[in-house]
């Protein structure tokens, strides 16, 4: 097996790409530094995820990849070199799936020695507003090597993006707390209800740090009327409150849009008329809870006469 010494620099090269394109927040409790851990993230930018998932880390990360890119010369050997462990899907080539038994035993032993291993259990990166039915591969990963005797921690790991393609837009790296799955522990890989189970809880999992729309023209929609909330309450600005906050109101415009409610067409369409306005004036909801006197607005204009 292929020496991994390109491991250790995995994070600070992460850590430098990642904040050289975006404005990277990490947000969320800290991840375990001592147990085992298996990091589970949406997919939403094929390119720059697996290094946003290293740059949260506060341990060097081993990925799982899938293994047509172990077969792309130099691609292939820094994979290795980084301790990156193939995956053999179906869809690539069906022949080469049995391979992926040594892929999980690798996987145990890595994790048997405490090691942070990460998998996106969407199977494939996409552009869609929300999560895609996740595969089985994170849940039966973590069975089999519970049953072998490894005590590991499963952690959400949700990626949030502004503009995934623009440099310098917002990245938000959200950690959940750990999966509870004790009462799942004493299962097989092999078992089918575990399996699907484990799976069920790593999903509402990951939709609990990422935001889920119905469709990506609700996004304005829903970051107004977030940011309408926020500003009227005086909200902290915790990136990942905001992040839940933004999953609530995905929730509440999906629960409306499906009961009918008369309400919501008007409403809709005021807050996104308001959202538009302060977006052509370059102002935020917050902004409207600055004071307006005349002395609060010539202390504002004199600290703005240095950039005219």
């Amino acid at each position: 097996m292929t020496r991994p010494w390109l491991l250790p620099l995995v994070g600070p090269v992460a850590r430098l790409v990642t904040n050289a394109y975006y404005r990277v927040t990490i947000a969320g409790p800290e991840p375990s530094a001592v147990d085992p851990l298996l990091l589970v993230a949406n997919h939403p930018n094929m390119l720059f995820d697996p290094a946003l998932v290293a740059t949260a880390s506060p341990r060097p990360v081993r990925f799982l990849a899938k293994a047509p890119l172990f077969r792309i010369p130099i691609v292939g050997s820094l994979l290795r070199w980084a301790g990156c462990l193939p995956v053999y899907r179906p869809k690539d080539d069906p022949s080469l799936t049995a391979q992926n038994q040594a892929t999980f035993a690798a996987v145990t032993e890595a994790l048997r020695q405490g090691a942070t291993v990460a998998i996106f259990p969407e199977g494939t990166s996409h552009d869609e507003p929300a999560l895609v039915p996740l595969k089985t591969g994170a849940a039966r990963l973590a069975l089999g090597a519970t049953a072998r005797g490894v005590r590991l921690a499963v952690v959400p790991v949700g990626l949030v993006m502004a503009d995934r393609d623009r440099a310098r837009s917002e990245a938000l790296v959200v950690l959940g707390p750990p999966i509870e799955w004790d009462d799942l522990r004493g299962a097989s890989a092999d078992t089918p209800a575990a399996v699907r189970e484990l799976t069920e809880r790593i999903t509402s999992a990951l939709a609990s740090v990422t935001i889920n729309l119905d469709e990506w023209a609700d996004e304005p929609l829903v970051t107004t009327a977030e940011a309408i909330y926020a500003a009227a309450r005086e909200l902290p600005a915790d990136p990942a409150d905001r992040v839940r906050r933004l999953w609530r109101a995905a929730q509440w415009l999906r629960a409306l849009r499906k009961t009918g409610d008369p309400r919501y067409p008007p409403l809709a369409a005021a807050v996104g008329a308001h959202g538009r306005r302060l977006a052509q004036l370059g102002l935020t909801p917050a902004d409207l809870n600055e004071p307006t006197d005349f002395e609060s607005a010539i202390r504002w204009t004199g600290r703005r006469l240095p950039l005219i």
